[in-house]
């Protein structure tokens, strides 16, 4: 991103959010899909969680210990050679890993419930490595704006990843065959677990009936665009709200001074 010389300083953490997040995105996407792809094979969800589990281990060795490692001597580089500048804390790097440790947490939640306090604990480890290299070797940032201004641009990616996990797992419960040695290996796929077990429902009942056709893909994707098109919709009415809002705003300021000028006229007519 440096070497590319964008415009603006906002545009190049853009693009760099971005293609941070593309990567995180990849990744996981290129798991599942290698292991979906073998889903017909015996105890495959349990491989999968041993990935999750890798890829959590690497994040912290690499990403935490490998990057206070780094601050500190960089850190103590600049106090004995001055051209060698002190380290910087990146915002937008740390958000994007804390959104991409999220995104595991929702996986792995399902596949193997035990990572997610795994998660948790590597999440509470990092906060405090990360204050402590903070406060000791990083030197405030040039530009503190930058982290309000792209508030809303990390809200975005976190819903993304959020509506992405929701989306395959939703894709597995119903459409992918139970593991022979995971907790639903006596059903075909897992929805049925709760229908049955939880539900108590038989498969010649009417809602068993209606449950099958709703778990459908077509009506799921029907659902989605329902969904999406009912957001467009609030979406152009804020829109239409704040644009009336805006011309509100100008009437009433063109109406004060209408009003102070009649009262400069009237105070010149007094005057006379």
């Amino acid at each position: 991103v440096r070497i590319e010389c964008y415009s603006s300083k906002r545009k190049s953490l853009y693009v760099n959010m971005i293609r941070i997040y593309t990567m995180t995105i990849v990744i996981i996407a290129t798991l599942l899909i290698y292991w979906l792809a073998y889903s017909m094979y015996d105890c495959w969800q349990t491989e999968f969680a041993q990935e999750i589990y890798r890829l959590i281990l690497f994040d912290f060795v690499v990403f935490t210990i490998g990057s206070f490692i780094m601050e500190s001597l960089r850190y103590y580089l600049h106090r004995h050679w001055d051209e060698i500048a002190a380290p910087k804390f990146d915002i937008a790097l740390n958000t994007l890993n804390l959104i991409y440790n999220q995104i595991l947490f929702w996986v792995a939640f399902y596949f193997s419930p035990p990572l997610s306090i795994i998660i948790v604990i590597k999440l509470v480890l990092t906060f405090y490595i990360k204050k402590f290299s903070l406060m000791r070797h990083c030197e405030p940032p040039s530009t503190p704006w930058r982290a309000a201004q792209t508030h809303t641009l990390f809200l975005a990616l976190a819903f993304l990843g959020m509506t992405g996990t929701i989306t395959t797992l939703g894709y597995v419960i119903t459409s992918v065959e139970s593991s022979s040695c995971g907790p639903f290996r006596e059903h075909e796929y897992t929805w049925h677990a709760v229908v049955e077990e939880v539900l108590n429902l038989g498969r010649d009942s009417e809602l068993w009936t209606f449950i099958t056709n709703i778990a459908r893909p077509g009506v799921g994707a029907a659902i989605l665009i329902a969904m999406s098109m009912t957001v467009y919709c609030l979406r152009a009415k804020a829109e239409a709200s704040k644009e009336m809002v805006q011309i509100l705003r100008e009437m009433l300021v063109l109406q004060s001074r209408d009003k102070d000028f009649l009262l400069n006229e009237f105070s010149k007519v007094a005057d006379e």
